[in-house]
């Protein structure tokens, strides 16, 4: 009758087989694993000491004025435009209430279509101008949901299954927008005819 074979369960509870040899390897897998343990705990601590330098410990109460960073990835109309040309943060929003150890509620306007919660690393204190209250605003537009269109579909021509490589097959159409001429008809895929 042989040894049965190691597993991770019959590791932590220290079976000691009838060979000698078995009871060797049973060990020296033990001492392994503790050594691994050790590495992964000196990384940890090692990991949390460089993050907590640059930690900012904050804490919020309801009615304090914060800007919210977004992120482009956010907003299906921000996703084609280069980061760099995206506001950081957008605000000042109002805090509502403390959700758990480290996130919070904002109330932000009906426009912005994302959940309410953040955690505190997406938040940043307001400090506002009491001379000058417009200061710092931004002259740029305000992010939105885009819900109003320049294109209208008059009606699909024709269909396609694009295949490629590594990628599921998509569906594209041909479309004949209202305005301009046939020839200006162009090729949409399935998942940008939402809006329209």
């Amino acid at each position: 009758m042989g040894q049965q074979p190691l597993t991770p369960h019959t590791l932590v509870m220290g079976y000691k087989g009838r060979s000698p040899t078995a009871f060797k390897f049973a060990k020296g897998w033990h001492e392994q694993a503790d050594i691994a343990c050790s590495y992964l705990d000196k990384a940890a601590r090692k990991m949390k000491k460089w993050a907590d330098k640059k930690r900012r410990h904050t804490e919020y109460k309801v009615g304090d004025m914060v800007l919210v960073k977004l992120l482009p990835q956010q907003f299906k109309s921000l996703r084609l435009v280069h980061k760099g040309l995206v506001r950081r943060y957008e605000g000042p929003f109002t805090i509502l209430g403390k959700v758990g150890k480290v996130s919070y509620r904002v109330e932000l306007p009906s426009r912005l279509k994302i959940h309410l919660v953040f955690h505190i690393s997406y938040l940043k204190p307001y400090h506002g101008d009491k001379d000058n209250p417009t200061r710092g605003m931004s002259k740029r537009a305000p992010t939105t949901v885009v819900t109003s269109y320049d294109k209208e579909v008059k009606h699909i021509i024709a269909d396609q299954v694009v295949r490629r490589q590594g990628v599921p097959p998509a569906t594209e159409y041909l479309v004949k927008w209202k305005g301009p001429p046939k020839s200006e008809a162009s090729w949409e895929p399935a998942n940008a005819l939402w809006e329209f």
